[in-house]
């Protein structure tokens, strides 16, 4: 999942989607600087970038490998059970 930080997923869509796949949700951090979204417990991990990431291009190319490291390192972990609730919080989150 990528988007911005204004993704309305109805929760039920979110725990079908959880059965059968890792989620791994990476949104863009919202003007009023709080990422308030009601699935975000449930997404298996998260990744938030912020105004200042994007700011410079050495930032910006920084934070985009990061996640991308991130995600590949994360694909090569076995699934978590289907009943384990949770959000990893991975780096570059709200300051």
């Amino acid at each position: 999942l990528l988007t911005h930080a204004e993704c309305h997923v109805p929760l039920d869509t979110i725990e079908t989607l959880r059965r059968v796949a890792k989620l791994y949700g990476i949104f863009m951090l919202p003007s009023t600087g709080k990422l308030e979204l009601d699935y975000l417990h449930r997404l298996h991990t998260v990744q938030v970038v912020d105004e200042q990431a994007l700011r410079l291009k050495d930032a910006r190319a920084k934070r985009a490998l990061d996640i991308v490291e991130d995600a590949a390192r994360e694909s090569l972990v076995p699934p978590a059970p289907s009943g384990a609730a949770g959000t990893t919080q991975v780096g570059g989150g709200p300051r």
